[in-house]
């Protein structure tokens, strides 16, 4: 029986071996295909939230561009009040002063791309997690848009303030309805309370915000192109 046994072994071992060997092949290939395919989904995935992370700094830097557009007549005659250079014929032709401490440009930052990538970090392999570009721009942004939002929030209370402050004033109905501003508006403007508003809110946009954004907009100078190179090589 045990002849019997081991010639039927012989002549079938090899067979077996064979197709012991191409099972156990066919599921590394398997395992090895699953996991191609599932660094393939990750690679994407990485690659759709740096895409959005581009886009943000993008608009950013645009947002940066406008807002410091809007804001270089108003630092002019930030200027001119708190040097108490106002004439009443500056005020006749100044087209922001109406507005100088009562109207803002609404600023925040696109935060959507870092928050996703926060989260992939967060959840994601510990490649990712090594990465010390990715690590640092996530945690620098979102800093940079903690600050810079706080910024703009800051500014914005003070126009609400300031805005309070003159629709109490007996004058506020003429200077909203008449072409030319009141002359009381023009006693107002060269005020020592006018001026210290004035010195208050140009803080607040020149060397708070103005300064900030300006900082972060080299940064984005700086890291864009990594970003970028980054985002193709995936």
């Amino acid at each position: 029986m045990l002849e019997k046994f081991k010639k039927i072994f012989k002549k079938y071992s090899v067979h077996i071996f064979v197709e012991i060997f191409i099972i156990v092949f066919g599921v590394l290939i398997a395992l090895q295909v699953n996991n191609w395919n599932e660094s393939r989904k990750e690679r994407k995935h990485l690659k759709g939230i740096l895409g959005k992370v581009i886009n943000d700094w993008e608009r950013d830097t645009l947002l940066i561009n406008q807002y410091k557009k809007y804001y270089d007549p108003f630092l002019d005659a930030y200027d001119k009040v708190i040097q108490k250079a106002v004439t009443d014929e500056y005020l006749d032709t100044c087209k922001v002063c109406r507005g100088l401490i009562i109207s803002y440009f609404p600023f925040k930052t696109q935060s959507n791309g870092v928050q996703l990538l926060k989260q992939y970090v967060n959840f994601s392999s510990s490649k990712i997690q090594s990465d010390t570009f990715i690590i640092n721009l996530v945690q620098t942004q979102l800093g940079i848009d903690e600050v810079i939002n706080q910024m703009a929030t800051r500014i914005k209370n003070d126009v609400d303030n300031n805005l309070n402050v003159i629709t109490e004033k007996e004058w506020f109905g003429d200077f909203v309805s008449q072409k030319e501003m009141p002359q009381k508006f023009k006693q107002y403007y060269k005020s020592t309370t006018f001026r210290n508003k004035t010195i208050r809110h140009k803080i607040f946009v020149k060397r708070n915000l103005i300064q900030t954004i300006n900082q972060y907009k080299k940064r984005i100078i700086k890291d864009l192109p990594k970003l970028k190179k980054k985002y193709n090589n995936l």
